[in-house]
């Protein structure tokens, strides 16, 4: 599948839109707000710091306006989470029955061995 030309252009063009709505997440005001209020705030908390207040509460600030987001952006991500947890299911449920058949085959190997060749066999191990 990403052998194709097509399958390497679709996965591009995946990762290219999740780039970019990282980016739209993580560049916006909204982020950089957060960080500056936990940074000012970090100095009124600390005892070292020379704008240190004991009596500091926190901050009071005008509510946060999150980055508005279309609904293409929202309906891809859930996309992309439902993606990702299929491919941990599947990959789970495949790990969990490889090693679910490979002890049953040991167990079935065990019980065609002979006395002496377990009693060797455990000598090894």
């Amino acid at each position: 599948v990403l052998t194709s030309q097509k399958g390497i252009e679709d996965t591009t063009l995946v990762a290219n839109n999740i780039f970019e709505y990282l980016s739209n997440v993580i560049g916006g005001d909204w982020v950089q707000t957060i960080i500056d209020k936990a940074v000012y705030e970090a100095g009124m908390k600390c005892p070292h710091s020379p704008t240190y207040d004991k009596d500091f509460v926190g901050l009071q600030l005008d509510e946060l306006v999150v980055p508005q987001t279309s609904e293409d952006s929202i309906s891809f991500l859930i996309a992309i989470i439902a993606v990702v947890g299929t491919l941990i299911v599947v990959i789970t449920l495949l790990v969990v029955s490889t090693r679910w058949v490979s002890k049953r085959r040991h167990q079935r190997w065990l019980k065609m061995l002979s006395r002496p060749q377990l009693l060797v066999l455990e000598k090894i191990q």
